[in-house]
């Protein structure tokens, strides 16, 4: 009723006819579906949480917190572990070889740290691809430049649910990885997989680092070229223009870029579920993300959804909102100046030469063979049986 009311107001008539309809309708309808389906949402997990008979209480967060599923200490720490294979010869049991688990036993800090970890080396990681691939491409002109700034972007054009699938298959005991292990002489009997942790870390960096390249990439390219040829004509060359000048310029789309890969990090689910339905359940399981899914689907059979699944999605939103506060409180105490005004400039692009026009080219086809192998390991499944009975 007081919507109704307030459209019919003179001053919302007067904005309407200021804005026009269609920009009134349009701004309307965008209040209304984030209200429905981004507000009440939010607000109602967190009141989930927080309110129990009529008041405010933390007692669902401290029983949670004190769960070691949660938090454990002291932390699991054995990333690797080298397991002996046995099998029956003549009556007695042989070494026939052995199996080297990453993952599998380790690290494991409990759910809530799991995820912090987790999202803080994808971050790290993402952020150091990024910033390399943004740099070369937006400073130098090579041979294959524009198709390289294509296939940088590939690893976007699949979720981490197929990428957690493919690189548990790729890295699994019978995966490709292993089969070319296996045929060096002298590794007949290794097997190496990758699990747990560090292949959620895997698979979110390849899939993520497109994000942070992208924002530092339109960074690089709308700094004032002035102001690093005004740095080399008073000394400054190679990592020290890069560090004084170039970064922080570019800080803030890194900085962005950064932030978004640590909350998509934080809340994604598709890289535990594939690499689950590669290897089964395992610590690659023990992330916040996946302990809420698994909450909500045990519930659509107990017509039940347990607080800690709304305990946790708020500890998530918590630590999301904490993090895009901090970045923008950090980039906002930073001045950013150009000296230009007006117009527009051209990027600062050099013509590589000599050995750098070799290298380049090298170093970027090794970025994009690195984060798109997910997706070369889709094109080799779908031509072979390893995504059933391993390879042959």
């Amino acid at each position: 009723m007081g919507v109704v009311l307030l459209l019919g107001t003179p001053r919302f008539r007067r904005l309407t006819y200021n804005l026009g309809a269609f920009v009134v309708f349009s701004i309307v309808a965008s209040l209304v579906f984030f209200t429905l389906f981004l507000l009440l949402p939010v607000f109602s997990t967190v009141v989930t949480a927080l309110v129990e008979g009529g008041r405010v209480t933390l007692s669902y967060f401290l029983t949670t917190l004190r769960d070691p599923e949660y938090v454990r200490v002291p932390p699991l720490l054995e990333v690797v572990r080298v397991e002996p294979v046995y099998r029956l010869v003549n009556g007695s049991l042989v070494v026939s070889g052995y199996v080297v688990s990453i993952g599998r036993y380790g690290p494991d800090f409990g759910k809530l740290l799991n995820s912090l970890f987790v999202s803080t080396l994808t971050t790290l990681f993402a952020t150091v691809l990024g910033v390399v691939a943004a740099f070369v491409m937006s400073r130098y002109r090579f041979p294959g430049k524009s198709a390289f700034g294509i296939l940088l972007v590939v690893p976007l054009l699949a979720t981490p649910f197929v990428n957690g699938y493919v690189i548990g298959r790729v890295f699994g005991r019978d995966g490709l990885v292993n089969t070319l292990i296996r045929s060096i002489p002298g590794l007949e009997g290794v097997t190496v997989e990758v699990v747990g942790l560090p292949a959620v870390i895997l698979v979110q960096t390849l899939n993520f680092f497109p994000i942070v390249y992208l924002n530092a990439y339109a960074s690089m390219v709308n700094i004032d070229p002035s102001l690093e040829e005004q740095a080399e004509n008073l000394g400054s060359r190679g990592l020290r223009l890069f560090r004084t000048i170039t970064l922080p310029l570019s800080l803030p789309g890194i900085a962005a870029g950064a932030a978004l890969v640590f909350i998509f990090s934080l809340e994604d689910l598709g890289a535990p579920i594939g690499i689950k339905a590669a290897f089964g359940l395992g610590l690659h399981n023990k992330l916040l993300s996946y302990d809420v899914y698994d909450h909500f689907r045990k519930a659509y059979a107990l017509e039940l959804v347990s607080r800690s699944a709304y305990v946790s999605t708020s500890i998530m939103l918590v630590m999301a909102a904490a993090l895009f506060l901090a970045v923008r409180g950090y980039v906002s105490l930073r001045q950013y100046a150009m000296l230009s005004k007006g117009g527009r400039w051209s990027p600062r692009v050099r013509e590589a030469s000599g050995l750098r026009r070799a290298l380049l080219p090298v170093l970027v086809a090794l970025i994009v063979l690195i984060t798109s192998f997910p997706q070369f390991g889709t094109i080799v499944m779908a031509f072979s049986n390893w995504s059933i009975a391993g390879a042959t």
